[in-house]
């Protein structure tokens, strides 16, 4: 039955590994709950009743289950290297990632989940609205607010770490 689960696997894993990382900033736990969304998923549902939205839907309350039971998961604010990249630019990239990832972390969870699903997965705002129990207008306001809080809290920080409440004169 594995083998029937394996075009879905492929296809699918690396975004539903991304929202996982990007919500969660731990690769270890991201890569746990793709693996358990797909053992969950094989273990419930035939193969032709495997739809984008479920996937997601399981690895999103596999992620809040573990909010839940953690009480809140530590970010650890990791970023992925590039791969062929100088030391100097992967250093570069490493930064500006933990920058995005500290800035994600600032906004509300209903707005950073909302925008995580948008921007990691192949759905629709209306597969979005039905994996958050929400209407599709209420993914729109999400998204836009949540776009609008990491913009505003990513030029907050100068790219030392340091917050200003002012901009920046040189």
């Amino acid at each position: 039955m594995m083998n029937t689960y394996t075009h879905l696997y492929e296809r699918y894993r690396t975004g539903l590994y991304h929202y996982l990382l990007k919500g969660s900033g731990n690769r270890e736990l991201a890569a746990d709950l793709v693996q358990e969304t797909f053992v969950r998923c094989m273990a419930s549902y035939a193969e032709s009743d495997v739809t984008p939205s479920l996937l997601y839907r399981i690895a999103r309350n596999l992620f809040l289950d573990v909010v839940k039971r953690e009480g809140r998961v530590r970010w650890e604010v990791e970023a992925e290297g590039v791969v062929n990249a100088d030391q100097e630019q992967t250093l570069l990239v490493d930064e500006e990632l933990r920058r995005v990832f500290k800035a994600l972390s600032r906004i509300s969870p209903e707005e950073r989940d909302t925008l995580l699903l948008v921007i990691s997965g192949d759905l629709s705002y209306r597969e979005v609205a039905s994996i958050t129990g929400t209407s599709e207008a209420n993914v729109k306001v999400r998204v836009h607010r949540a776009r609008r809080h990491l913009r505003e809290s990513l030029k907050k920080e100068t790219r030392d770490g340091i917050y200003v409440d002012q901009p920046v004169h040189r």
